[in-house]
């Protein structure tokens, strides 16, 4: 047997033994942090008030219920809502003062959502809701656990298309930085759409790949299929398709035509039922989703600071949407016509491209960093935008140098970038890109470790990308006190409130002593309490207060000096930072 016949024959089992290991690390990662957070403030976070968790359990128990077709309007209802919809609604003569409707905010923001129009594309509470029937409750954790499957199988995907372009070497280093990825297993414990966006996004590239390769029908309708699934997790997944068809068209027209009517009836065939809803409902058939006007608002107003995530101003909001009624074309010209002059609206959208590359993972409804600090899952998991971005960006430039035929990922990565830009970056609307980056990642990871060369153009990129990320100011701080609220009124006040009320004052300060045990004294140095910005020492010490009062009640009088001892350093640093001259 010749060598290059016995190379042949190891290359299979080379890439069937690098594909398990990549598997076995994946699947075992997943159940370790779900054995670590199931019974944490992380799997209760779909109680969390005013979150999209919430809003997305809500919406998916309604349709396990037997609202399958949405037949009423539903939409997000925060309590800001209502405090000025009544003047709203009666300058615009939609009520009586004296007889106003029964909900008049929810009447007004209803108006202003397109009424039976999907809030979000509809895919994602569908599937949570038929896991909830399935497993006979409305627990979020069963669809952490098809998450956690999903997320093994975008890992997979993300070897597979990396061997296709790249090689073997490319594919083992991509499959692994991506099985080491922590943003990507803590995304997959939250009740949010992400994951599913990024297995649409890695799978869609994955059939783009075999529609240009194969050319035959029935493949093109497959495409067009999985196509309109997507669509219904985020429908700018529509932009992939055309860009595809438009290379195909450029390169050989016969082609791309023979694929053109195949595709668009695997469109319709997916879209149909959604579609079929909403004629019955009385909305438009192609209407998926009813928030992108206020969307677009959130992410254009000119007091909008991309690292802060999405923090919204209402007045800004309700001053736009009550001339605009919600219609997108006449939003977004009063939103950029908010601007000063063009080209503060140009810095912005500046702002957001950097912001959408930058290291930090911008918090929104959850954070990365507050859990992360409570998981030593996430904390063996080394790699974060940080450590990936120089290798994918690098990759980039090896694969355009190489004349590699990879531009579909990078196309995908520029859609759901562009989609960033135009609304607003957020480390949960960036994974679906890093998904589809990881592939290069894995080129110049293995380019670096073959050729020196390589390996120079990477470390420089790494330290260009690093200088650029201490710049000051260029991320706030990670973990802020909403954080420990939101976490505290799911998993540790109800519990406290419940033994308060039957005056078991011992349990509540179990749970007290609990809850400060968990959040390691709110990361508080008390011997340094200057290192700690004020936002986290006012509602620390007001716990450590509550925390003295019910301990002294239980009769636990030398744990309440303990815990009323710390109070009053946090006290004292306090009232140093209001009155220094004291």
């Amino acid at each position: 047997m010749s060598t290059e016949e016995s190379g042949s024959r190891r290359e299979p089992l080379k890439i069937r033994l690098a594909l398990a290991l990549i598997i076995l690390v994946s699947i075992s990662a997943r159940i370790a942090f779900h054995m670590e957070q199931r019974e944490g403030p992380m799997a209760r976070a779909h109680q969390m008030e005013a979150m999209d968790m919430k809003f997305f359990h809500e919406w998916a128990n309604r349709i396990a219920q037997g609202d399958l077709l949405a037949e009423e309007a539903f939409h997000p209802y925060p309590k800001e809502h209502s405090r000025i919809a009544m003047e709203i609604l009666t300058r615009k003569g939609w009520a009586d003062p004296a007889h106003p409707p029964d909900d008049p905010a929810r009447t007004l923001w209803n108006i202003w959502y397109n009424g039976k129009v999907f809030h979000q594309e509809p895919l994602y509470p569908y599937m949570a809701a038929a896991i909830y029937n399935i497993q006979g409750q409305a627990d979020p954790r069963g669809v952490y656990i098809a998450q956690m499957a999903a997320g093994v199988a975008i890992n997979i995907l993300i070897f597979l298309t990396t061997l296709r372009l790249f090689g073997l070497s490319a594919a083992m280093a991509a499959g692994a930085l991506a099985a080491l990825y922590g943003p990507f297993l803590f995304f997959e414990y939250t009740l949010l759409r992400t994951t599913l966006s990024s297995l649409a996004a890695i799978g869609l590239v994955c059939l783009g790949l075999v529609v240009m390769e194969k050319d035959r029908r029935l493949w093109w309708a497959a495409f067009g299929i999985v196509t309109g699934l997507c669509m219904m997790v985020r429908i700018y997944f529509v932009i992939f398709p055309a860009v595809v068809w438009l290379a195909l068209a450029r390169n050989s027209r016969p082609q791309a035509l023979r694929g053109l009517a195949p595709l668009a009836l695997g469109l319709f065939l997916a879209l149909f039922p959604a579609m079929a809803r909403n004629m019955l409902v009385g909305v438009n058939p192609l209407a998926l989703a009813g928030n992108a006007a206020l969307t677009f608002i959130d992410g254009n107003s000119p007091n909008f600071d991309p690292r802060d995530g999405l923090v919204r101003n209402w007045n800004n909001i309700y001053t736009i949407m009550a001339r605009t009624d919600g219609k997108m074309t006449s939003t977004i010209a009063r939103t950029i016509g908010a601007h000063d002059s063009a080209l503060g609206y140009v810095a912005l959208v500046a702002r957001k491209f950097s912001a959408s590359l930058s290291w930090y993972e911008i918090p929104n409804n959850i954070n990365f960093y507050y859990y992360k600090s409570h998981s030593t899952i996430l904390k063996l998991l080394p790699l974060t935008f940080f450590l990936v971005a120089p290798l994918c960006l690098v990759g980039i430039y090896l694969a355009v140098k190489d004349g590699k035929q990879a531009w579909p990922l990078l196309a995908m990565g520029g859609i759901v970038l562009f989609t960033m830009v135009v609304f607003f970056p957020l480390a949960r609307y960036r994974i679906p890109m890093v998904a589809v980056l990881f592939p290069f990642a894995g080129y110049s990871l293995a380019r670096a470790i073959l050729e020196k060369k390589a390996m120079a153009i990477l470390a420089v990129a790494v330290a260009a990308y690093w200088v650029f990320s201490s710049i000051p100011g260029s991320a706030p701080p990670k973990i802020i006190a909403a954080d420990y609220s939101n976490a505290a009124a799911v998993s540790f006040l109800p519990r406290i409130k419940e033994a308060m009320a039957s005056d078991d004052w011992e349990t509540a300060t179990g749970v007290y002593r609990e809850w400060t045990s968990y959040e390691a004294e709110f990361g508080i140095d008390l011997n340094h309490p200057e290192n700690t910005s004020a936002q986290i020492l006012v509602p620390a010490q007001a716990t450590f207060r509550q925390y003295a009062d019910v301990a002294r009640k239980a009769g636990l009088d030398a744990e309440a000096k303990a815990v009323e001892k710390k109070a009053d350093i946090l006290a004292k640093e306090l009232g140093r930072r209001r009155y220094p001259d004291r």
